[in-house]
């Protein structure tokens, strides 16, 4: 008979995972920081999207936002990042740290326009963040994480077809409503054609765009303008990912006061046919 495991008080989901012996009904030890993958350094593209404030639900506030940062080897970290708060954007430089915990997690704090924050992570085998989860108190938010390559980018790296989802809100009748919408889109030098299914509740729409992406000189940040079949016009922040032969896509934040998302695009090769995935 297995002796009963004794309830623990966890300081944090991530930060104190635990692995429970299936047989032997015994909490194992926790993994060592040494058979872990280090951090490396590198630079990255993030994108995340929070609604509801978790501790105080009468000031929910829709918060979408798209990050480059480079994680630099004296475990300091350097950002940008791309805001949107309701109606209101804004873009600012952001500093932090990273340091290596048990069980594999890194931990991460970042002193961002609005505040401090702490998040945790897990590294791929190159030793690069792939998703984060947010543990600030009264936070719920996840941020997905790509790798990019060193340099400027130029607007012909994202030739050939990109696929993209998005998840984010409309507002309407003085208060937001949930969206999401899914994209196809070939792209030429700069210029996009693209086609949309979007949904908003049980409201269903198809569309069709064109546009035209210009970027910052010696940068991967930029603008993109849609001209919609139906005669209207978004406009979106981008940050194109870079990576080897070509972008692996790009991310885009929707700057119309009324439509609050963050997308992230991939990028797929039409020469060979094959996803350009990093």
């Amino acid at each position: 008979m297995t002796n009963p495991i004794k309830p623990l008080r966890l300081i944090h989901p991530i930060a104190a995972l635990l692995l429970i012996g299936s047989v032997s009904g015994k909490v194992r030890a926790a993994e060592p920081s040494g058979r872990c993958q280090q951090p490396s350094q590198g630079r990255f593209a993030g994108i995340a999207i929070k609604g509801n404030n978790a501790e105080k639900p009468g000031t929910d506030r829709r918060i979408a936002h798209v990050m480059e940062e480079r994680w630099l080897a004296d475990k300091t970290l350097q950002g940008e990042v791309s805001v949107r708060v309701d109606q209101n954007e804004f873009r600012q430089p952001y500093s932090g740290t990273f340091t290596l915990q048990p069980n594999c997690v890194v931990q991460i704090t970042r002193v961002l326009p609005w505040g401090k924050e702490s998040s945790n992570t897990f590294l791929d085998l190159q030793g690069h963040p792939v998703y984060e989860i947010n543990s600030t108190s009264g936070i719920v938010v996840t941020t997905y994480w790509r790798s990019m390559t060193p340099g400027a980018c130029a607007v012909a790296e994202l030739n050939g077809l990109a696929l993209g989802r998005q998840i984010g809100y409309s507002w309407v009748e003085n208060n937001w409503q949930p969206n999401g919408n899914i994209e196809r889109e070939n792209w030429q030098n700069g210029h996009v054609q693209g086609s949309s299914l979007a949904s908003q509740g049980e409201l269903t729409q198809n569309a069709t765009y064109s546009g035209a992406l210009n970027l910052q000189p010696g940068s991967c940040w930029g603008t993109l303008t849609k001209k919609f079949n139906d005669g209207t016009n978004k406009s979106y922040r981008i940050l194109v990912v870079k990576g080897n032969g070509g972008a692996s896509g790009y991310i885009k934040l929707q700057n119309d006061p009324n439509d609050l998302g963050s997308d992230w695009f991939t990028r797929y090769s039409l020469d060979k046919q094959t996803s350009s995935q990093q």
